[in-house]
């Protein structure tokens, strides 16, 4: 007897293979979409935090007078070099403050006003600085912890990164 046709036991066999290769399918689009998500996080996370550092790194190595710091604020004097000026140099007073999960820094001088928060509102989980002294009781250096965290939207935990950092002056005043 030759029958031309599916049975139903061989349909039923044929749409459970198929939906097991569709489920594979979808857990593994969506490992994926999480593993690219991950990966942007922590690419924005860590441009962020290095354009924070870098700015840090450039103001605290022209610090020349230290003249405030707590533990969620910190400012100081610098001299920025400057044409228009008679002596070359214009002195700035710039202040890094943490506050409402957002690292703002403040800069000004007798020409201008401004101030950034390094496109990061939100962002900044934690940020402590400390001054640290050498035995005679002078600064020696200012150290920064901050933790970032992401704000990508999507499935999946936001990455975090955090570092601890030591800036030290190449231009400090004596009496500091």
């Amino acid at each position: 007897m030759n029958k031309k046709g599916v049975s139903l036991v061989e349909l039923f066999v044929v749409v459970g293979i198929s939906s097991m290769i569709l489920a594979l399918v979808f857990t593994l689009m969506n490992r994926t979409t999480l593993n690219f998500k991950k990966g942007s996080d922590m690419l924005n996370v860590q441009t962020l935090l290095d354009n924070i550092i870098e700015r840090m790194r450039t103001d605290i190595r022209a610090l020349k007078k230290l003249t405030k710091c707590t533990p969620d604020e910190c400012e100081f004097i610098v001299y920025k070099t400057d044409s228009t000026t008679l002596n070359g140099h214009i002195k700035s007073t710039i202040n890094y403050k943490f506050e409402n999960n957002t690292l703002h820094r403040a800069e000004k001088n007798s020409k201008e006003s401004f101030t950034t928060n390094f496109k990061a509102e939100g962002k900044v989980k934690f940020a402590n600085f400390s001054e640290n002294k050498d035995n005679n009781g002078n600064f020696e250096s200012l150290s920064l912890i901050i933790r970032l965290i992401s704000d990508e939207n999507g499935p999946g935990k936001d990455s975090t990164l955090s570092i601890a950092c030591a800036f030290y002056s190449a231009c400090l005043d004596n009496n500091l």
